[in-house]
């Protein structure tokens, strides 16, 4: 008579939902003896650390989902589950990758430098569409101007004028995405 595999897996997935952090989805038509899932991570898919632990169904036939979120997601990363049985054997399911690109990865461009007052914002290096604040800065740190921006992945130009009352001269411009703060010097030539 052919074993009973412990169980049905419907579905692995993982995805990631914010900065910093991969929700890690699956789900069983069936379940006999299973104690517990283990997820696991690896940065190179050979060494794999242990994020977690989700107690199984032990027996079930019906669907279950499961959820686990791992939130120290700081760089592109494997992800598997490790199912355990209550006899302490185990399979893994397959893996699954989610690439970290972020506004931590991000840059900002500005151009054309020097300018005569007018300039293009450009963020380059990351995924999602995300408001920014803006402050463009003297070089004494006086605050000039400062405004919300929104960035979208598809487009990231913004084009910043109405500065022909700046004196010529050095100025810094911040972006600031949470703690995340981009800083670029712009030279104002008139």
């Amino acid at each position: 008579m052919p074993a009973v595999l412990p169980i049905e897996l419907s579905y692995f997935g993982a995805k990631r939902i914010n900065e910093g952090i991969v929700e890690i989805t699956w789900q069983t038509l069936l379940e006999k003896n299973n104690k517990y899932f283990a997820i696991q991570a690896s940065a190179d898919g050979l060494e794999w650390k242990e994020l977690g632990v989700v107690e199984g169904r032990l027996n079930s036939s019906t669907a279950t989902n499961y959820i686990f979120y791992d939130k120290q997601f700081i760089s592109s990363s494997y992800y598997r589950l490790k199912q355990v049985d209550r006899d302490g054997s185990f399979s893994y399911s397959a893996i699954k990758y989610v690439e970290y690109s972020s506004i931590a990865e991000a840059r900002l461009l500005i151009y054309p430098n020097p300018s005569n007052g007018t300039f293009n914002l450009k963020l380059v290096g990351f995924q999602n569409k995300t408001s920014l604040k803006f402050s463009l800065l003297s070089a004494q740190g006086e605050m000039i101007f400062q405004d919300l921006i929104s960035f979208d992945k598809d487009q990231s130009i913004v084009h910043f004028g109405n500065t022909e009352k700046l004196n010529p001269g050095l100025y810094f411009c911040l972006l600031k995405a949470g703690d995340k703060v981009f800083v670029e010097k712009i030279i104002v030539t008139h």
